[in-house]
């Protein structure tokens, strides 16, 4: 696999004028920016504009961080993320044309027809890490299998894409992402009998509720969608975007929701748990609730009072959201509802 090693003075003075069409795997010196040996491009960018616009500039070529040793932050190309992720070449992470997923099989395997779960990451806790899986593949709530119907499969798919994550929806590099999930869900649940308008929800917190949500609006799936982020303007502008968001979409998030909710839909059971003590509530009811569709969509709004912030609201509803989860697998729950819950 080809390599190209790159001095920070040499990237900043010819603004990645390189050819890198042949170049897999770039590994950018970052010594002379006294950041100390452990900081990575990425935590760096957070502090350094001009090397926040390469480093955009590179995302939007398809290279993506992988690794940094020693002042080194390495990155390779999306088409080669395969062969290199631990993960995929040790079998533990399956492959689907782009796309990167792990998958749950149920407890209870031949008695059953069966159900599917598409649960989708939050932003990792690990944000900058230069780690694929922590950075791309949070695990949220690892524990669901016990929660649900015992004839269910799980099935993640890594968010890759983007600096810190792509919000599993298209962005300057590649306009397939959209199209390659709804292809995974639906040839997997054709392969196994399972019926995409009543066994199949989708389930996401934060930016994991973000794909939820517009997965259900797109393609009529059933979803629980926890807070889901639906425009970048309080991390743009409260967070100097912290989530990496500024220059790596086509459009932005407001835009693509005001668009998809504006069209003619066939929105089928989706919920979505917010609270007005998020700063997310404010763009969830103006975006999502106030356009031509909210009345079709479900929203429960948890005042309670540990909630302080945007990451309290998952947490603080999981009773909630699994209650919904089975509630919707069960047909209990049809009927459209805007309520105040604890």
């Amino acid at each position: 696999m080809k390599r190209f090693l790159v001095k920070y003075e040499e990237l900043i003075s010819n603004e990645i004028n390189y050819d890198f069409s042949d170049k897999k795997i770039i590994d950018i010196d970052l010594r002379g920016l006294d950041e100390g040996e452990d900081k990575n491009i990425i935590i760096i960018s957070r502090r350094n504009a001009l090397l926040k616009r390469i480093l955009v500039k590179m995302t939007n070529l398809g290279f993506c961080l992988y690794k940094h040793e020693k002042y080194i932050s390495s990155l390779v190309h999306q088409s080669e993320i395969k062969k290199i992720w631990g993960r995929v070449t040790n079998g533990e992470l399956n492959t689907y044309k782009s796309l990167i997923y792990s998958l749950e099989k149920p407890v209870l395997v031949d008695e059953f027809p069966k159900r599917l779960v598409v649960v989708f990451s939050s932003i990792s806790e690990g944000l900058y890490s230069s780690s694929l899986s922590v950075r791309y593949f949070w695990k949220n709530f690892k524990t669901i299998g016990k929660y649900i119907p015992q004839n269910s499969y799980i099935l993640r798919i890594a968010d890759i894409g983007g600096v810190v994550g792509s919000y599993y929806l298209n962005n300057i590099f590649s306009d397939k992402v959209e199209s390659h999930i709804q292809e995974l869900i639906n040839s997997f649940c054709e392969s196994k009998g399972i019926d995409i308008k009543s066994d199949v929800v989708l389930f996401g917190v934060s930016k994991g509720g973000t794909a939820a949500l517009y997965y259900s609006l797109l393609g009529g799936y059933q979803a629980v969608s926890i807070d889901p982020i639906v425009s970048d303007d309080y991390y743009l502008n409260e967070w100097n975007d912290r989530h990496f968001t500024e220059g790596v979409f086509p459009i932005t998030k407001q835009e693509k929701f005001e668009a998809l909710l504006s069209s003619d839909l066939k929105i089928n059971n989706a919920f979505v748990i917010y609270s007005e003590r998020s700063p997310q509530y404010k763009y969830i009811n103006s975006i999502v609730k106030n356009s031509r569709n909210g009345r079709f969509i479900n929203f429960l709004n948890s005042i309670h009072p540990k909630i302080k912030d945007h990451s309290d609201v998952a947490p603080m509803t999981l009773n909630i959201s699994t209650a919904l989860i089975n509630g919707i697998f069960y047909g209990i729950l049809k009927s459209n509802c805007d309520k105040t819950i604890i």
